[in-house]
């Protein structure tokens, strides 16, 4: 089936909806996500508060596309980057790239995203982020380089219950270090265990 190209209205709405998430994100990275309100992102993003209902539920929503845009840039530049190095590098790279993407998304943004026990989008592996970190232990396990101490697919839960852990210290200590330094010197430790 051939895709037809989207028509000028569906372009428009399309450059609308990603205008209200860029301004949304912004505004929630500088002024945190509580503090930011609808009008405000509305007022910067110089739309109706009916336009932003007409591609957001509520800022919420905003958060989910945060995660779906983590995922997109996991699936069109990590992953790419990934495919030319070994297994214990490509897991160093891939949570190096995970602290960069929380680093650049702002502490209080981050603090919102960890801070929020109503947040179940951490644990939910089906996203692209949590499939390539299990294809590249599956790999790794196939070329007989994992331990055999747990599942490939335990062993994917457990380091992102560590970098989680990481990017939640860093949270608590408001931003005081230098996450990537931190997530790279702690899995420099972890890896040894996991990888062979």
């Amino acid at each position: 089936m051939i895709k037809s190209e989207p028509t000028s209205r569906q372009k428009q709405a399309m450059m609308t909806k990603k205008k209200i998430f860029t301004v949304a994100v912004s505004l929630m990275q500088k002024h945190g996500f509580e503090e930011t309100s609808i009008e405000q992102i509305c007022k910067k993003a110089k739309v109706s508060v009916g336009s932003f209902y007409n591609y957001f539920g509520s800022k919420h929503d905003v958060l989910l596309m945060v995660y779906e845009s983590a995922d997109q840039y996991f699936k069109n530049v990590v992953e790419p980057e990934l495919t030319q190095l070994e297994s214990g590098e490509q897991i160093l790279r891939f949570f190096s790239h995970y602290a960069q993407y929380n680093t650049q998304n702002g502490l209080d943004f981050v603090k919102h995203l960890y801070g929020n026990s109503d947040n179940k989008l951490f644990l939910d592996d089906s996203r692209y982020m949590h499939r390539l970190l299990r294809t590249l232990l599956q790999t790794a396990q196939n070329k007989n380089r994992l331990t055999d101490a747990m599942p490939f697919e335990e062993i994917e839960s457990f380091l992102f219950l560590i970098a989680r852990g990481i990017v939640n210290d860093w949270c608590l200590h408001d931003g005081s270090y230098d996450l990537e330094q931190k997530m790279l010197r702690y899995f420099q430790v972890i890896l040894p265990i996991v990888i062979q």
